[in-house]
C-alpha cells in the first residue's frame, strides 16, 4: 500500500487530534518508512554479498576431474586403466611380474635356461630356421649347434645329403 494511502487512513482515524499531533504522527510514519527503506537496502546488500560469496565458494569447491592414471602409478612396462576413479595396473603383454615390477622375460641369454636364447626379450628355442635342410639342431649353452645326422654329409647350415656310397 502506498504511503499516501496509509496517511489518508491514519488522518481519517485522527479526526479528533490537533494539527501538531497529526504532524507528529506523519513524521513518525515518515521515519518508520525511512527506517524500513534503510533495512531493505541493507538486506539487499547483504544478500548480494552472500550470493557473491556463494559463487566464490562454489568456484573454489568445484571438483577437478580425477585422473588416477596421470601420471601412471603402475611403473615401467605396465598398462594403467581407470575404473571408478581408481587406477588398475597390469603388465604389458609379453612382460612378467606384477606392477610396479613388470619386466621383460629376459634381456640377455644368461637369464634363460641353457637350451634357450633371449630373442626379443623372450626366452626361445634358437633352432627354428637356423639350420639347413635335413640338419639337426641342438642348443648348447644358449647357442644353436647345427650338424648333419649320421649317414648324411654337407654344410648343416645349407643342407645335409646322403653320403656317397663307398662302393664305387
Amino acid at each position: 500500500m502506498p504511503i499516501a494511502g496509509l496517511c489518508t487512513i491514519i488522518l481519517s482515524a485522527c479526526v479528533d487530534l490537533d494539527t501538531l499531533e497529526i504532524l507528529l504522527v506523519l513524521v513518525g510514519l515518515y521515519l518508520v518508512s525511512l527506517l524500513l527503506f534503510v533495512c531493505i537496502f541493507l538486506v539487499l546488500k547483504v544478500v548480494r554479498y552472500c550470493m557473491c560469496c556463494i559463487c566464490l565458494v562454489a568456484a573454489v569447491e568445484e571438483k577437478h576431474p580425477i585422473l588416477p592414471c596421470t601420471p601412471s602409478p603402475c611403473g615401467p612396462y605396465s598398462i594403467c586403466r581407470e575404473h571408478d576413479d581408481h587406477a588398475i595396473c597390469s603388465c604389458k603383454p609379453d612382460y612378467i611380474g606384477g606392477p610396479p615390477n613388470c619386466r621383460p622375460e629376459c634381456v640377455s641369454s644368461s637369464e634363460c635356461s641353457l637350451d634357450r636364447t633371449c630373442i626379443n626379450q623372450r626366452c626361445r628355442d634358437p633352432c627354428p630356421g637356423t639350420c639347413g635342410s635335413r640338419a639337426r639342431c641342438q642348443t648348447v649353452n644358449h647357442n644353436p649347434i647345427c650338424s648333419c645326422p649320421t649317414g648324411l654329409v654337407g654344410d648343416p647350415f645349407v643342407r645335409c645329403v646322403e653320403a656317397p656310397s663307398k662302393h664305387g
